[in-house]
């Protein structure tokens, strides 16, 4: 499947930025908008949370897509890993998507006062089963620390509570963000020169790729999804 890039949008910056920084957009309006869950009454930590709203597509002013990663496949290898953390708290996991480079630890924890658990697949698209990693149960307080060793897409999910989903995107360089509620992000600092760069969003089937050229050290990448070309 094709999707639409957006006119390249290249700019030098002349602002103090020392990085590639730019916006995710959507254009167009997707064809299955957020929508509230029925939770039901069996399980009162979660109703008492309130309305829970599907996370299918975060869209804030401009259409800034949220949630979408953005990466460069030819940065320098990647930076040391850490340890990243998701929470499942209010009945979702938080963040709902993460980026991490390959090699790096990941938490999950359970802040809830209700069981959850961490079933966390390969996801390598619709037309090919997912290949599972791990399935792990949590009470209230627990941890698990689970270390990504290759990268790719991975979806974890609540079997307990089915609307429960997130993403985790494990790349092989050092130079990844993740877009805010406004659709905007910024990757740390490149050596001039040309580089690729996709972004993901779990909307469609395929990335964006686009190549950009870093002068100065600054440039401007505005990157767009197109709403008719999602799954």
């Amino acid at each position: 499947m094709s999707l639409r890039l957006s006119a390249p949008v290249l700019l030098l910056a002349t602002s103090a930025f020392a990085a590639v920084h730019g916006k995710v957009t959507l254009a167009g309006a997707p064809k299955n908008p957020d929508v509230a869950i029925r939770v039901g009454v069996s399980d009162p930590a979660c109703t008492r949370m309130g309305k829970v709203m599907t996370e299918n597509w975060k869209i804030g002013e401009g259409n800034g897509l949220a949630d979408a990663v953005v990466w460069v496949l030819d940065a320098p290898p990647a930076r040391p890993v850490g340890t990243e953390t998701i929470v499942q708290k209010g009945c979702r996991y938080v963040p709902h998507v993460l980026c991490i480079a390959k090699g790096a630890t990941v938490t999950f924890r359970n802040d809830d006062p209700t069981l959850h658990n961490i079933h966390a697949s390969e996801y390598r698209g619709k037309a090919e089963n997912a290949v599972e990693l791990f399935n792990a149960g949590q009470t209230e307080g627990m941890a698990t620390n689970e270390v990504f060793n290759h990268a790719g897409i991975f979806k974890i999910r609540c079997d307990v509570h089915p609307w429960m989903e997130g993403w985790i995107l494990v790349t092989d360089g050092c130079c990844f963000a993740v877009t805010g509620a406004d659709g905007s992000f910024q990757l740390p600092a490149l050596p001039d020169g040309n580089y690729t760069a996709q972004a993901w969003h779990s909307g469609f089937e395929k990335p964006l790729t686009h190549k950009f050229t870093v002068k100065g050290g600054n440039a401007i990448l505005d990157l767009e999804f197109n709403a008719a070309q999602a799954d």
